[in-house]
């Protein structure tokens, strides 16, 4: 991190030698805020520190975060299916009971990481629910077969609320 400031610095001196205004300086995101206040310049980008999160859940739970950002979609279609039927593209998911599947209208092409397919749960109607099958540009499904009274129309949380975006972040072993 010395290092990264000191060469900013060194081709700041170098545009002013050559009589260029580099303007307004930032060399700080959400950890350098933190941790590095002397490496703040004019201006400091704070990312997803203004969100309420960090560059770790041990630094939020430190300074005492909490996320402000919920994604929330809603239940478009409701289907039974029967054991042994699998659900999305590739069979990823094969259903071992009778089961109740929401579809919700979140894919790929809106920022649902594929790579959470099978591997995520979403809230509906203050119980989570399983995501099943993989993840499509659009669409992904849930089992709600253990959460009474699903509807269409019932709002999904997808991250948010009880259903923790760090989570998401630490299966795909990422940064939130």
């Amino acid at each position: 991190t010395d290092a990264q400031f000191a060469a900013f610095q060194e081709v700041c001196r170098g545009l002013e030698a050559l009589g260029i205004d580099p303007g307004v300086r930032h060399c700080a995101s959400t950890g350098g805020l933190l941790v590095h206040p002397e490496y703040r310049c004019q201006m400091v980008r704070t990312g997803m520190f203004a969100l309420g999160m960090s560059y770790s859940a041990a630094s939020a739970r430190a300074l005492g975060l909490e996320p402000v950002l919920t994604w929330y979609a809603r239940v478009v279609d409701i289907r039974t299916v029967a054991p042994g039927e699998s659900v999305s593209y590739g069979r990823t998911y094969t259903l071992e009971r009778d089961s109740l599947v929401a579809a919700v209208p979140v894919g790929y092409a809106d920022g649902l990481f594929r790579g959470l397919s099978n591997r995520m749960e979403m809230k509906v109607r203050g119980e989570m629910a399983p995501q099943i099958g993989r993840i499509c540009m659009d669409m992904c499904m849930l089992d709600v077969t253990d959460v009474p009274g699903v509807t269409i129309g019932d709002e999904v949380t997808v991250f948010g609320d009880g259903a923790s975006l760090q989570t998401l972040a630490d299966t795909l072993n990422t940064i939130t």
